[in-house]
């Protein structure tokens, strides 16, 4: 099977690397996949997040030509609005990356929607393990801007050296370690932390995000304290350890000294990584893919 694929951009943007390339890049046996052009023939049509004139174009130009369409949408962006309605409308199968977000499509197209997980990102394998120290050094944050900022409710009652990693410093968490993203070096310094704090704005689309951020950490092994985004809580819920979960700023302060000795964190860590391989290897999302495209070549 060959799939022509649109991607949004390239791999440095997180929703792209997540939902194309890795998906893409771990196909089962006999599949392929190439960049679409209007030249090119395939099987189907694979078109990643944005929408636009050409973009749907492309899609009504392969369903005239008989080669079906499948559109992944990820996060919150508003289905009811055209034109994400349009290519929903004109899509053989729309994908997401949450239940939430696949109920809220549902509301707004008749057309099937499927809900495929986000693959580990930064090409983590099982291997790529953090060292558990004998004590908690530093507490490490990251992700965009308003996720970062959200951690200064929280700051205060972190009592160690605390470092974000983001596309921009703060002067208000000038006391931390800051360095900017790079997707080559986010794993590395990660894994030089003793464990993870990450927290969202009240914010109504906290409902619909996904819980990639935990599950990098996850899959590394370290300890991830979450605030109550409901995503972040079923998989760390799920992985045996609700206790991670902080349900108001003062909870960190108590949570990192129940995890203070290196046997406790160490099995939180083994617990962790266990949970995250079984469920969100990069294969086994891409193998989600793969059955959801057959079906819709097979219709």
């Amino acid at each position: 099977m060959k799939i022509l694929g649109i991607p949004v951009k390239n791999r440095d943007l997180g929703s792209c690397r997540l939902r194309y390339y890795s998906f893409l890049d771990n196909l089962p046996e006999g599949w392929m996949h190439e960049k679409y052009s209007s030249e090119k023939d395939g099987d189907i049509l694979y078109i990643q997040k944005a929408v636009k004139d050409w973009t749907l174009l492309a899609a009504k130009q392969a369903r005239k030509k008989g080669m079906p369409v499948v559109f992944d949408r990820d996060d919150f962006q508003q289905p009811w609005h055209k034109p994400h309605s349009d290519m929903m409308d004109l899509a053989d199968a729309v994908t997401t990356d949450t239940e939430a977000n696949a109920e809220l499509c549902r509301k707004h197209t008749k057309t099937p929607v499927y809900v495929v997980p986000d693959g580990l990102d930064y090409n983590v394998k099982p291997t790529d393990r953090a060292m558990i120290r004998n004590e908690v050094r530093k507490v490490v944050t990251y992700g965009r801007q308003a996720n970062v900022m959200s951690i200064t409710a929280y700051y205060k009652y972190i009592k160690c050296n605390t470092v974000y990693i983001c596309d921009r410093r703060f002067n208000s968490l000038r006391q931390s370690e800051f360095y900017m993203w790079n997707r080559k070096t986010f794993l590395q310094i990660i894994k030089g932390c003793d464990a993870v704090l990450l927290t969202h704005n009240k914010d109504f689309r906290v409902i619909y995000k996904p819980p990639t951020r935990a599950l990098v950490a996850m899959s590394i092994g370290l300890p991830v304290l979450v605030s109550m985004s409901p995503e972040f809580k079923r998989v760390v819920t799920e992985a045996g350890h609700p206790e991670l979960i902080i349900k108001k700023p003062t909870d960190v302060t108590r949570i990192l000294k129940e995890i203070s000795s290196q046997e406790k964190r160490q099995k939180i860590g083994d617990d962790l990584h266990a949970y995250t391989w079984k469920n969100y290897s990069p294969q086994k999302s891409s193998q989600m893919l793969a059955d959801i495209m057959t079906e819709v070549i097979n219709a």
